[in-house]
């Protein structure tokens, strides 16, 4: 009877965990000096331990899903951090500057840090990472001043 019990209590515990946290792709924190960065999430893919699902945004275009939360206004040349709750595999989180055309320029990425330009404007930014079970990309905005 004991056996049993400790059975379902680990069965539940197990499908909770896969529920809250391995069938959803891991959001990222995107942070300014300790102030939060919103993003969006793109269409995705992710395969859970128990079930696999595929979902798909629709945007304008990549620029307009970055601007859905809002710029938030950061200094010319500081620091922004990328960090997830799981973390992607090795050398694959990458980070591109969108463009109002949909155009896109990667930009240097070290330890999950990149820097901000010096030009005063609004700028909207893909991040791309990996993981085992899949490959969402997520946007932001920010506006140098």
């Amino acid at each position: 009877m004991m056996v049993t019990m400790i059975g379902f209590i680990f069965v539940f515990i197990w499908l909770l965990m896969d529920t809250m946290y391995f069938s959803k792709p891991p959001k990222p924190e995107v942070s300014w000096k300790n102030n939060r960065i919103p993003t969006t999430i793109g269409s995705n893919c992710w395969q859970g331990s128990l079930k696999g699902s595929c979902v798909d945004y629709v945007y304008a275009s990549p620029w307009d899903m970055g601007l859905r939360n809002g710029s938030v206004t950061v200094e010319p040349n500081s620091t922004i951090t990328i960090d997830f709750n799981k973390k992607p595999l090795d050398g694959s989180l990458q980070v591109a500057e969108v463009f109002e055309d949909g155009e896109e320029e990667f930009i240097e990425v070290d330890r999950n840090k990149m820097t901000v330009p010096a030009q005063k404007g609004t700028y909207v930014y893909m991040i791309y990472a990996k993981w085992d079970q899949g490959n969402p990309n997520y946007t932001f905005s920010i506006k140098v001043e």
